[in-house]
């Protein structure tokens, strides 16, 4: 085998790794749900929140890793995408500490899980139908020009990285909030990834903004009357 033939499943999967950290951080994950005794957890840690936002976030990032790829030379393209994946993941962990911080702080732990669930679900059907939200939907798909090699490189990967999650932020805040808030169950924590995935990155899932809210908005409901 030649190594052309050798670098093409690289070049067209240049993404393999990253894929392959989400997935070990799902069976992370699904473990410490079955070995915490119950459907749920309790209020994250800090090293949950980045274990999860690492797990659901990153599979939206893979198109924009792929850019970055395409867009190095080649002795440096497994260090650009690390770049910019870093600063992806600083801007998730940043805002979970920032959240995590102010409910020690303030008095959230006098509410009930019921509430806080219920008034985030309801805030996120309120967000899927902002004009904002739909702007971050149609940026997300948005790439940048990218310098190949030299610190120009790194500088705009971590421009690129922290403007890419900054995107994703602005879609998805509510429902990552919630989790972080509240004990949510794995299968629900599922749900929510597979549905902040495919509202970003396909078409019919941008579409049916106002069908999604109303699913939000039920669930606030089913929330409400359960507790």
């Amino acid at each position: 085998m030649t190594a052309l033939a050798r670098s093409r499943p690289a070049t067209r999967h240049p993404r393999w790794w990253v894929a392959g950290g989400a997935a070990a951080a799902w069976v992370a994950l699904a473990v410490l749900a079955a070995t915490s005794g119950h459907n749920g957890h309790g209020r994250m840690g800090p090293g949950e929140w980045a274990l999860m936002c690492f797990a659901m976030t990153t599979p939206l990032a893979l198109p924009a890793v792929r850019h970055v790829y395409h867009n190095s030379i080649r002795r440096r393209r497994q260090w650009a995408m690390a770049v910019f994946l870093s600063a992806y993941n600083m801007v998730w962990w940043a805002l979970g500490g920032a959240v995590l911080m102010l409910a020690a702080v303030l008095p959230v732990h006098v509410l009930a899980p019921q509430v806080i669930a219920v008034v985030m679900l309801t805030v996120a059907a309120l967000w899927q139908l902002s004009r904002t939200k739909t702007r971050a939907l149609r940026a997300c798909t948005r790439t940048v020009p990218l310098p190949p090699q030299g610190r120009k490189a790194d500088k705009a990967c971590l421009r690129y990285g922290a403007l890419q999650a900054w995107r994703c932020v602005v879609t998805g805040w509510p429902l990552m909030l919630l989790m972080a808030l509240v004990p949510v169950p794995f299968v629900a924590m599922a749900a929510i990834a597979a549905f902040m995935y495919a509202e970003e990155r396909t078409r019919l899932g941008r579409q049916m903004a106002r069908n999604a809210a109303a699913l939000l908005a039920v669930a606030a409901v089913g929330v409400a009357a359960l507790g």
